[in-house]
């Protein structure tokens, strides 16, 4: 097993603790899923989700295999907010701000984006990529 739901889990686990309460600029943090929720932005619901977006082979001996993988933490801003815009800069601001930057702690922020959906699509998303480097054992005799 190369143990990619732990890694899922604790990046949810690190989105959660986004809320004003703890000093954070947005309440992001009540609705952190790790699964696809189908929510059309007139509900209003700040929301975010933690998913996989990639695995790749790092490099791999007989007896064990290094893998990049990729995460997307994706929030979903509702534009129907008199502030979209500005949430939307918060939101990226506050999942930055919950992924901790010690050394030797998996997964590395690899970039954000704010992306304006076309007309019609109720909500601004906001993407944060990670990487992770995992492993797993071979069964390959050395």
């Amino acid at each position: 097993m190369i143990g990619i739901a732990p890694i899922v889990d604790q990046v949810a686990t690190w989105l959660r603790t986004i809320r004003t309460a703890n000093g954070y600029a947005t309440d992001l943090g009540a609705h952190i899923v790790t699964e696809t929720v189908g929510l059309n932005g007139d509900d209003a619901i700040l929301i975010a989700g933690v998913f996989v977006s990639g695995l790749n082979l790092d490099k791999g001996t007989p007896q064990r295999r290094d893998w990049d993988l990729d995460l997307q933490c994706e929030a979903r801003v509702p534009i129907k907010q008199a502030t979209a815009e500005a949430t939307a800069v918060a939101v990226l601001e506050d999942i930055l701000r919950a992924i901790p930057t010690r050394p030797n702690t998996a997964p590395d922020t690899t970039g954000g984006s704010v992306t304006r959906q076309p007309d019609g699509v109720p909500y601004i998303v906001v993407s944060v990529t990670l990487r992770a480097t995992c492993y797993d054992y071979t069964s390959k005799p050395a």
